[in-house]
């Protein structure tokens, strides 16, 4: 039954992810934006969206779901090579602290813009 939750999350978090930056990159990139990229990306309109409570809001689902789903592939991985509940509950806990190390890490520039 873990195993399926496990692959539901990575299937279900791909897809997040693809949406999610399939709507980053229209937006800010390429499409939507007279003269493209790299005159969107001038300080000016990158500052107006890091203030905006919607844009974080963004940003941080879209942290999460890569987060969570390479913390489920690399768990999937490891689960088939450690077949012990001891070890598997050892990957548990270092995969988790590496989550949240890495969400605070990159969570911090979003919320301090």
């Amino acid at each position: 039954m873990a195993d399926g939750r496990l692959r539901l999350t990575i299937y279900f978090t791909g897809a997040l992810i693809a949406i999610l930056l399939l709507i980053h990159l229209s937006l800010f990139s390429f499409w939507f934006v007279e003269g493209g990229y790299y005159t969107n990306m001038e300080w000016e309109n990158v500052s107006a969206r890091m203030g905006n409570i919607l844009w974080d809001t963004f940003y941080i689902i879209l942290l999460s779901a890569v987060l969570l789903h390479s913390y489920s592939g690399i768990k999937g991985i490891a689960y088939e090579y450690i077949t012990s509940s001891g070890g598997r509950r050892l990957i548990d806990v270092l995969l988790t602290l590496i989550w949240l190390i890495a969400f605070v890490y990159g969570v911090l520039p979003i919320i301090s813009g």
